[in-house]
Order: structure tokens, then sequence, then C-alpha cells
């Protein structure tokens, strides 16, 4: 089931990223959360790695309901152009409860990751100011993969490393 999605450009995405990223790590959440509201949709997938990720991402819903089911093609954080390092998917928080997100993607690129793969439960209690972040880097994090349900990206502080 296609759902309706978005990319940014890299240009906006690193800009909208320095600015959430700055915004969450200096406690400034009223910035953070313009930005996040700016630039984000109900399922988010930002790559920052250097790796090009390529495969599935499924979503299932509370009821059971495949509400995305997507091949993706997310560029390299530097630059590729052969596609951009983000997409944001709409409409596919359709109801508070517990979601399954799975990703099943092939790494290509410098690192020596072949894969990354990955299961998670998400539990949304209002879908109308809640969305799912997805972070692939090893940057900010001890893990390569984050994975979040927040409302604002401040929530995201006490993941993120100085």
């Amino acid at each position: 089931m296609a759902s309706p999605r978005a990319s940014l450009s890299r240009r906006r995405l690193l800009g909208a990223g320095a600015g959430v990223v700055t915004g969450t790590l200096a406690g400034c959440t009223r910035l953070s959360e313009f930005v996040a509201d700016y630039v984000v949709g109900e399922l988010n997938l930002f790559n920052l790695s250097k790796d090009r990720l390529t495969g599935p991402v499924t979503l299932v819903d509370p009821d059971g309901e495949t509400v995305l089911d997507e091949d993706v093609n997310l560029a390299p954080e530097s630059g590729d152009k052969d596609g951009e390092p983000s997409i944001l998917y709409e409409d596919v928080l359709t109801t508070a409860g517990r979601y399954e997100l799975t990703l099943e993607l092939d790494a290509a690129g410098p690192s020596d990751r072949a894969a990354v793969t990955a299961a998670k439960r998400l539990q949304i209690t209002d879908p109308d100011p809640e969305k799912i972040v997805v972070f692939f880097s090893e940057r900010w994090t001890e893990e390569f993969l984050t994975i979040q349900a927040i409302e604002d990206f401040a929530e995201l502080e006490d993941d993120f490393e100085d």
C-alpha cells in the first residue's frame, strides 16, 4: 500500500537537521518543535550515514493493517545524484495503539556494514502530535539505528551524546 511521501532536498535536510539538533542539544524546545513541525511527517527516515540504504520498510497499525509497505532508497548524507538522504511519510499513523515497524535494508558504501534490520513496536498514544523518527548514523548515539516515537525532538535529548 503506497502512502503519501515527501523527500527533502539535501540542503533543506541538513539545515533543518542542524537546527533541530542544535536546538535539542541546547535545550531550546520551542526551536526544535518549530523546525520539527515544519520538516517532518508521521514516519521519518533520516540517513545521516555515508552508506546508501535500500530495501523494504513496513509499518503495521494496531488493527493489524499494513499502512506502509515500500522499498526505500536512502542516499548517503554526503549527497548523491540518485536520491535524497531522507524520506517522510504522511497518513500512516491512523489510530492510537501499538505499531510495528520493520526495516530490512541493505547498506552499500564505505562502512563494512552489509545490512540494517530491525523490528520495533512503538506505542502511539495520540497520532496527531506524535511521529516516528528513524535515524541511521553513529554520529550522536552509540547505535547506528535510532527509532523513537516522539511528540517533539526535545525528547531525543537523552539519546544524543554531546
